[in-house]
């Protein structure tokens, strides 16, 4: 995973490149806390056995795992956090997707109940696609994964890498999908403008002479 250790063997945390504690220290450390914190870590229901041993072998600190893991594109821990601050409101259009999911939840598959919330919601066909439309009127057990999205403000192609959580947003399901026929179109009139670009002099020159090297051919 690109870990870097120094001569000694120390290993460096992948996110803040901080020094890890070994498993001494490590132990010793959670000696040294206070019971109040020894009880925030135990209830802390994200704070699972397999996190903990990675937080160990790969980073320093559970805030250091978080923020890596949402940088790398962990999907749960980026919605978690993004509802933390946003309570699943969209940002758009300002629809309360938990409220839309608790009542479409308890409405029968397929039923007129469940068809005319989501339409009231602005979930209609021609705006979330039929497909999903119907996904969404057929499921059994609907998930909020199904009702709003952990939308890219800038899209990670434009920024070229990965991002942190100022660069995430919540998207319904409807803003959602304008926003990606939005962005579709956008790339589509990028790699039309790439490839009808004029071609520069050097680059004429080196397909010219059928080598990279154009001033000094082989």
């Amino acid at each position: 995973l690109g870990q870097i250790s120094l001569p000694d063997g120390t290993r460096l945390c992948l996110y803040c490149q901080a020094p890890i504690l070994t498993v001494e220290k490590h132990q010793q450390h959670q000696h040294s806390t206070t019971k109040q914190q020894q009880e925030n870590k135990q209830n802390d229901p994200r704070n699972k056995q397999e996190n903990l041993q990675r937080l160990r072998d790969l980073l320093c600190s559970r805030d250091c795992y978080m923020e890596y893991t949402l940088r790398v594109g962990s999907s749960s821990v980026v919605r978690r956090r993004l509802f933390d601050l946003e309570h699943g409101v969209c940002q758009r259009c300002g629809l309360d997707c938990r409220e839309l999911y608790k009542l479409a939840s308890v409405m029968k598959p397929m039923s007129r109940d469940r068809s005319d919330a989501l339409v009231s919601a602005g979930f209609k066909p021609e705006r979330i696609g039929k497909k999903r439309f119907d996904r969404l009127m057929k499921a059994q057990r609907l998930t909020e994964g199904m009702i709003w999205e952990a939308d890219h403000i800038q899209e990670v192609a434009k920024l070229g890498g990965e991002c942190g959580l100022e660069n995430y947003q919540t998207l319904c399901v409807a803003c959602h999908h304008r926003k990606t026929v939005e962005f579709m179109r956008w790339r589509a009139e990028s790699l039309s403008k790439t490839k009808n670009a004029p071609t520069s002099k050097a680059a004429k020159a080196r397909k010219k002479t059928g080598n990279g090297n154009a001033l000094n051919p082989a």
